[in-house]
């Protein structure tokens, strides 16, 4: 007999809480009995697709963490793999964030964005700002999300962020994924901009220990990611402690793409930047190594 994953048995639990068989949550959600089965039975030898949990997810009005959880109900041989497939669980949260009326990339594009980051002592981040200039593609977008995945130098349950400019922000750990939204207060319109800054500060007890227990390791790369490009962007890392022997510029095209490196010098004060304008959809950075 199949085990019952964590999701399966959740799904199974909003399913019949609704009042509904497998055959008419298929129907409502626009997808197959077998998949709907399969789902609560812990026995999908395949990914779901985001498509799949937003439309179960919508049938079954699930929350963001509700529908996050129906990955944990592939099978056995698939759950590690569940866990490291980002782009999925990224693609799960971003769904639901849209259905809950937050704007998605098509509402809003970013014209500026800048960063920076202080690397402490022990090679891992002290805290980060962000300023950043969005303008409306339509009426009435108010708010926005930001998401902060872990790796193994990040561990988001360890990051605080704080306002800076007038705006709210709320911030949520999601399978992993640290999710922040930001409410403009007064919805834009078309065409109208807003700027935002905010500064989020690390917190954990001790060197390279996250306040979850888990041992990370030195930070080597700082990213951000455009979906409609950029006009202008500016990155810049400023080392605390042991300054990197070398260092390059990144530029990733897409999410399986390999990443393009240019070395880059530090400057005058130890520390690392980039800069760029009229930026195509794509994931910048800085690398380095120590």
């Amino acid at each position: 007999m199949s085990e019952i994953r964590p999701g399966g048995d959740l799904l199974r639990q909003r399913r019949r809480a609704a009042g509904l068989s497998q055959q008419q949550l298929a129907a409502v959600a626009g997808v197959s009995v077998r998949t709907v089965r399969n789902l609560e039975n812990g026995s999908h030898s395949t990914r779901p697709f985001p498509a799949t949990i937003a439309a179960l997810g919508d049938a079954l009005r699930m929350s963001l963490e509700e529908r996050a959880a129906l990955l944990d109900s592939w099978n056995a041989a698939n759950s590690s793999k569940s866990f490291a497939d980002l782009d999925l669980r990224l693609a799960v949260i971003i769904d639901a964030l849209r259905a809950s009326g937050v704007a998605n990339n098509a509402d809003y594009r970013v014209l500026h964005r800048t960063r920076r980051i202080k690397i402490g002592s022990d090679r891992t981040i002290l805290w980060q700002t962000e300023e950043q200039l969005v303008v409306a593609n339509n009426d009435g977008v108010q708010r926005l999300f930001m998401l902060f995945p872990s790796d193994p130098s990040f561990d988001p349950a360890d990051m605080a962020f704080s306002e800076v400019e007038s705006c709210g922000l709320d911030q949520r750990l999601v399978q992993d994924v640290l999710v922040v939204e930001i409410d403009l207060g007064q919805p834009l319109a078309t065409g109208e901009q807003r700027f935002m800054s905010f500064r989020a500060d690390t917190h954990r007890p001790g060197p390279l220990q996250s306040s979850r227990g888990r041992t990370l390791q030195p930070q080597r790369v700082v990213t951000s990611g455009f979906r409609r490009g950029v006009d202008s962007l500016v990155i810049h890392v400023q080392f605390d402690g042991p300054r990197p022997e070398k260092a390059w510029t990144l530029v990733r095209p897409g999410p399986t793409a390999t990443d393009e490196l240019t070395p880059v010098e530090l400057d005058s004060w130890g520390g690392l930047t980039m800069a760029g304008q009229d930026l195509p959809p794509a994931t910048y950075g800085l690398r380095w190594e120590w």
